[in-house]
């Protein structure tokens, strides 16, 4: 999804062409995607478009009028992929701006590294503890340099539900994490948290009387990922390495076979990410604030952190005068040499700095 917002009535056209495949595209439907455009007030989409799965380009136009520009907020274009593939979209659309368009691009590899070390200063830390009772017994915690940043002092302590993998009832009775390392993900546009929890012996106590076998985790292999889309999307993902010991088998363990290690993986991993999602996704009480994980909030976030970061906000060349000035970011994109484009437009918040009224012209987001 890309927020735009066209400045005048006019045209507003989309183009958007995927990356070349390592294999050949795939699709149920014999189509390469859908594209739409959307506006605010609307329930439905302005303009919408599908692909045939030869066409090798997604396409739509639309001309914006007065009455559509009269509600505020920001313009949306959706790519759908109707394909069996994963295929990363290079986007772009135009529309009358009165903003001058600009881009700046960043090296992931090298932003990778930056937040990374940013991620060691932040020390975050994440004790992971269940119940069946409400009480709030994980917890997050991190550096005071981060409480300057957040305003907000740590540690946040949270619920976390008893487990039920393989329809079982479990309690994670102390898990911690090892490490914390913040990336972009280019695949999904994502600012991507990765947690690595220590594991252990029995990580997980069975509460069942009837199935009394604990689950072994091996050490380091419980990894959380958080994804912070950059249109605003929160995504969870969980991997781990987790058995039912031979040795702790019991007679009434039906599903299982005496004798022989159970791989229960998968179930503990799918487990947990639900409840991880579901208590991201919920209302967070932080000190005196209470803080929804809203579209809006994630990608207000991740724009700040660009912003900052690549020093978007600095004032034109062609300023006659000092100013306030703040850059609205219109849209980010993965180029062809695997640098992040951030499409954004410098606006002064005081008064006008400019030697002459911005000329209209053809704005463009990817």
């Amino acid at each position: 999804m890309i927020s735009f917002r066209p400045g005048e009535p006019g045209p507003v056209n989309v183009r958007s062409i995927p990356h070349s495949q390592t294999s050949p595209l795939r699709s149920e439907v014999n189509e390469l995607g859908r594209i739409e455009l959307w506006r605010p007030g609307r329930s439905t989409a302005l303009a919408s478009q599908n692909a045939a799965l030869t066409a090798g380009v997604l396409g739509v136009g639309y001309t914006a009028t007065a009455e559509d520009l009269a509600t505020p907020g920001n313009w949306t274009c959706r790519i759908h992929n109707l394909t069996l593939n994963d295929i990363v979209f290079d986007t772009t659309i135009t529309y009358l701006s009165d903003h001058v368009l600009q881009t700046a691009s960043f090296d992931v590899g090298l932003l990778n590294l930056i937040l990374s070390e940013a991620a060691a200063q932040a020390q975050i830390q994440v004790h992971l503890q269940s119940s069946n009772d409400g009480s709030k017994l994980s917890s997050v915690s991190w550096s005071p340099l981060l409480d300057q940043y957040l305003g907000t002092p740590g540690p946040f302590d949270f619920h976390v539900d008893d487990p039920t993998p393989k329809g079982h009832k479990y309690r994670v009775v102390g898990l911690n994490t090892t490490s914390a390392i913040l990336f972009v993900d280019s695949a999904s546009l994502q600012l991507t948290l990765r947690l690595t929890f220590d594991g252990g012996k029995s990580a997980l106590k069975s509460l069942d009387s009837a199935f009394a076998q604990n689950i072994d985790i091996d050490q380091d292999s419980l990894v959380l990922d958080i994804g912070f889309g950059f249109d605003g999307t929160l995504r969870a993902a969980c991997t781990a390495r987790a058995t039912l010991s031979a040795d702790d088998f019991a007679d009434s363990a039906a599903d299982l076979i005496t004798g022989q290690d159970a791989d229960v993986s998968a179930d503990v991993a799918s487990n947990l990410q639900q409840k991880a999602l579901s208590q991201l996704q919920a209302p967070l009480v932080i000190g005196s604030k209470t803080v929804e994980l809203s579209p809006q909030l994630i990608k207000q976030f991740i724009d700040r952190i660009f912003i900052l970061l690549m020093r978007l906000a600095a004032p034109p060349q062609d300023a006659v005068r000092p100013a306030t000035y703040q850059a609205t970011v219109q849209g980010y994109r993965i180029d062809e040499n695997g640098a992040l484009v951030v499409n954004y437009f410098v606006e002064a918040v005081a008064s006008p700095v400019l030697s002459a009224d911005p000329v209209r012209r053809m704005g463009s987001a990817a």
